[in-house]
């Protein structure tokens, strides 16, 4: 193993029992409170997250962080990363 790689995995707090956890965990171990995944990078969505928000396809209901859907909408032709239907930005 090369020990000039930092061998720690990034740590955020649950936003219900404030204890920390792995940042892409979708559950926290501690008290079992449950994040949406996104779409786009299997994150969490969590409100201060990346953008700040969570994004939701109008058409096939699929949730996103809102910067992801937003940079996803300008970059694929506006149009959703899952069911390939024109959605709009969120602001």
């Amino acid at each position: 193993m090369n020990q000039e790689v930092d061998q720690t995995l990034r740590l955020r707090a649950c936003a219900a029992c404030n204890e920390q956890h792995y940042e892409a965990s979708t559950i926290c171990p501690s008290c079992n409170n449950n994040y949406l995944s996104c779409i786009g990078s299997g994150y969490p969505v969590v409100k201060m997250r990346m953008g700040g928000g969570v994004a939701e396809c109008g058409k096939c209901s699929s949730v996103f962080d809102k910067k992801l859907w937003n940079n996803s909408l300008r970059h694929n032709d506006s149009k959703c990363l899952w069911c390939n239907e024109k959605g709009d930005p969120v602001y």
